[in-house]
């Protein structure tokens, strides 16, 4: 498959429609939740995904390994290989569902005694985590569809695939707590109608990628062996990974309660949207990344990190800077006037992804191998970011691991970094680099102004909040668009003017 430009940019939309659906029906629960509910079991549900999240991460890498191989397999054409590697990873991910899933039901007690929760309320902790664990054993080998899916650039199918697991999870998930279900109910209803929908991924292997041969005999032990350096390098960074959004909330959840894990989820709404958003073209950029190394294109990598910066910095500032500018209101008109006094916080957290926008060198030297370096310098960010973090929450509360997370964020970031993840690669950085800062301080501009008109703007509903973001963005397009966009602008004028004359 010729992977070219049109294909990445069209893969990250999809991607992006598909994800933008099921975060707005989101924004819905928590604050039906906590009303229907109470904070408290707010805060086990986030602490149980929390934890599963955990669970997750101990793939070992090879489903990252797994990507790359399938990759490189379907390069050279090679349905033999392609098949060997296939149902070598079902197999062994299989064992790993099977061997966690009994870990975690045996442990989830432990797990929550770990955590500050009521008494009254550990036995349903406890429930909430064995389910959980029963579904681990479904859910793990089913894993192979995103995996065969992403490194064929089938990233449009994978995309409606997710959104209707996810879209009929959350709707099902809105309805029942809508009408003050049991949580446990709850927990089984859509773990139950999550591992159905992910079945229909099967049918979609058999459609999309025919050549591969499910015969069991194609299990192959050296496949494992090829591909384990690569793939635990992956596990190692994607356990960093997870650390680095997940810690907050561990924190919190230990030394202040489950209340206050509640009132983090809601000031850490609005950056995690900025994140999903702006982090949606990082879903087509690895698999990309692993067809154009097995071809040894480095030209062609090089233009892709230039291009991928470009326009996640040009998602990304805009989103951070409307973000600082609309938290209270936000804050206030979705969950309630309670919360504002955790407003700053929120603004606070939204400066992390004008440093993140850089993050593509990072993506690309893992994709290419280099994750041994990457691992070290993660390794060295999360170590800063815990110790402030449990330093800071003592004095700071909720607001502690904020600050750990954006001081680690800015000193050991994406940012800092970007020039070493360059010269991993093979490739010049300044020019990237110097764009990319042009486009933050530019947002500041624009921000300065936003930042005068706000005060003398009535926000009361959530459509005045959409109508006050939007003509901020608008106005970040109608600025980013004469600086950073205008060849692009010129080439899609001209189309036009062809297809007109034509």
């Amino acid at each position: 498959m010729q992977i070219t430009k049109k294909l990445i940019i069209t893969n990250t939309l999809w991607s992006a429609v598909a994800q933008v659906l099921v975060m707005g029906i989101n924004l819905l629960v928590l604050p039906l939740f906590i009303k229907n509910l109470g904070a408290e079991l707010y805060g086990i549900w986030v602490i149980s995904n929390v934890v599963l999240g955990y669970l997750n991460v101990f793939d070992f890498g090879f489903t990252q390994g797994l990507q790359k191989y399938v990759a490189e397999a379907r390069v050279k054409k090679d349905d033999q290989e392609l098949s060997e590697v296939v149902v070598t990873g079902v197999g062994l991910l299989l064992f790993i569902g099977l061997f966690l899933g009994g870990i975690f039901w045996v442990g989830a007690p432990s797990i929550v005694e770990f955590f500050n929760i009521q008494p009254e309320n550990q036995l349903i902790a406890t429930q909430l985590l064995k389910i959980s664990a029963l579904f681990c054993v479904v859910m793990w080998p089913l894993r192979i569809v995103d995996v065969v899916l992403n490194a064929s650039m089938k990233i449009k199918e994978l995309s409606f695939l997710n959104a209707f697991k996810t879209g009929a999870q959350s709707l099902v998930l809105l309805g029942m707590v809508y009408y003050a279900a049991d949580i446990v109910s709850i927990k089984w209803v859509t773990a139950g109608l999550m591992a159905l929908c992910s079945v229909y991924g099967l049918v979609l292997l058999k459609k999309y990628v025919p050549e591969i041969s499910w015969r069991p005999s194609c299990f192959k032990f050296h496949q494992l062996k090829r591909m384990h350096k690569f793939s635990l390098g992956m596990f190692y960074i994607a356990v960093l990974g997870l650390l680095t959004t997940q810690i907050d909330i561990l924190i919190i959840g230990k030394y202040v309660g489950m209340v206050a894990v509640t009132s983090y989820s809601v000031v850490s709404k609005l950056y995690q949207l900025i994140q999903r958003v702006t982090g949606m073209l990082m879903a087509a950029v690895s698999p990309a990344v692993y067809n154009l190394h097995a071809c040894a294109d480095l030209i062609r990598i090089e233009k892709l990190v230039h291009s991928a910066v470009r326009f996640r910095m040009l998602l990304t500032a805009p989103a951070a800077y409307i973000g600082i500018l609309i938290a209270p209101d936000f804050i206030r008109i979705w969950v309630g006037e309670e919360f504002v006094q955790y407003a700053i916080w929120a603004q606070l957290l939204c400066v992390v992804p004008l440093f993140t926008g850089l993050g593509v060198a990072n993506t690309v030297s893992r994709s290419m191998g280099r994750v041994k370096e990457a691992n070290i310098i993660y390794t060295a960010q999360i170590l800063l970011n815990f110790s402030l973090s449990l330093w800071l929450v003592y004095l700071f509360g909720v607001g502690g691991p904020i600050f750990g997370t954006v001081i680690a964020v800015i000193v050991i970031g994406d940012f800092t970094m970007f020039p070493f993840f360059c010269r991993l690669i093979g490739i010049p950085w300044k020019k990237t680099f110097f764009m990319a800062a042009r486009i933050g301080l530019g947002g500041a501009v624009v921000f300065l102004i936003g930042r005068l008109v706000m005060p003398f703007v009535d926000v009361s509903t959530f459509l005045d909040l959409l109508i006050l973001a939007g003509g901020l963005g608008v106005l970040y397009v109608l600025a980013f668009g004469g600086l950073f966009m205008r060849k692009d602008i010129l080439k899609i004028y001209r189309q036009l003017r062809v297809k007109a004359a034509g």
